[in-house]
């Protein structure tokens, strides 16, 4: 009996469209784990405010980045699942059943779950580099949901984040490596997604673990990478990489992006940061996105163009964005061994 690999992204819209990603950002914003008000509040706010406002505006930026075969996430996670599909065929002929799935939009995680063959086990991969309650927390919250009404449950298995892995970490210094002038005036950018401090403090309350509030340095602390605390994992993956490209600390840092509404986030702001490096006389800017797996409209619009706007109109001469991992052959063999380890399938 085949064993059950299942990847799951964040989603995308069907379509550029409003109506397509009103839709969209109805369900993903309607998830408790994002927005984290009491559900009339939440409905209210979306109906009454965030979906008039921000649908147009938001089909106008996937619509600058759409391409032929569609959303650039969605057909890097396809293409994602039918390389490590390969890879593991390769490896372990008639072991393996790679799925794809999204939290949001299509193909919709349930529907998905739902319809998987018959399997005595279940690993699902969250395709996020971190861990946090917002992404793979709200994954998993709904595998286990679906789970719970079963008669027959698979054994389910969840690797660590996929960051925590020094294969994978390779990966992302490899994607970054062929950018690096390695000149006086260059300065390397990882932006992570943001997310509101609430959510961390949460966290904290829960888990018993440092954050928000507690001693600024608390995030320098040398511990690993497996903390549960978001920031943490941010910040130690993003020197685990500087260490590995062998970068001097005055020629990298870190911030975070893709801030919204009014509330407190977990910061440096990844804009804020690019306006002061360019208004000090930064030339050379090279950005690298160590939250996401594959391209998307965070990384394509929001720095890809945005960002980019921002660094050339406060001075600065060259933009560089590196790619994310995407299906880069490194990647999907990283990931396969991942898949292998946490499946518990021997070799043949």
């Amino acid at each position: 009996m085949r064993k059950n690999i299942l990847l799951v992204n964040t989603g995308t819209p069907t379509a550029p469209t409003p109506s397509a990603v009103r839709t969209y950002l109805r369900q993903f914003l309607s998830d408790p784990r994002i927005l984290t008000i009491p559900a009339p509040l939440r409905t209210l706010l979306l109906e009454l405010i965030i979906l008039p406002r921000r649908s147009a505006a938001s089909a106008r930026k996937y619509a600058a980045i759409w391409t032929e075969r569609g959303s650039p996430l969605a057909w890097h996670t396809e293409d994602l699942a039918l390389a490590l599909a390969e890879r593991l065929e390769h490896e372990n002929p008639g072991a393996y059943k790679v799925h794809t799935a999204m939290r949001y939009g299509l193909p919709p995680l349930l529907a998905t779950l739902k319809a998987l063959p018959p399997s005595d086990s279940l690993l699902v991969v969250p395709l996020f580099l971190q861990s946090a309650a917002a992404t793979s927390g709200s994954i998993l919250a709904a595998v286990h949901e679906q789970l719970r009404g079963r008669w027959h449950l698979p054994a389910l298995s969840v690797p660590a984040p996929l960051g925590t892995y020094s294969a994978v970490q390779a990966c992302l210094a490899e994607t970054i490596v062929p950018l690096l002038s390695r000149q006086t005036g260059e300065h390397l950018l990882f932006s992570f997604h943001g997310l509101p401090e609430q959510h961390l403090r949460r966290s904290s309350t829960e888990t018993e673990d440092s954050l928000c509030g507690h001693p600024p340095d608390c995030c320098a602390r040398e511990e690993g990478l497996r903390s549960p605390c978001y920031r943490f994992q941010c910040l130690a993956l993003a020197r685990e990489l500087a260490s590995r490209l062998e970068l001097a600390p005055d020629r990298w840092s870190a911030a975070f992006q893709s801030r919204f509404g009014r509330g407190r986030w977990i910061g440096p702001s990844t804009e804020e940061r690019v306006k002061e490096l360019a208004t000090g006389g930064l030339r050379r800017l090279v950005v690298a996105c160590p939250s996401f797996v594959t391209d998307c409209l965070e990384t394509e619009h929001e720095l890809g163009l945005e960002l980019r706007a921002a660094f050339l109109g406060a001075g600065g001469r060259e933009f560089v964005l590196a790619p994310c991992l995407n299906s880069q052959p490194s990647w999907v063999q990283a990931l396969g061994e991942i898949v292998m380890r946490c499946s518990g399938v021997p070799r043949p």
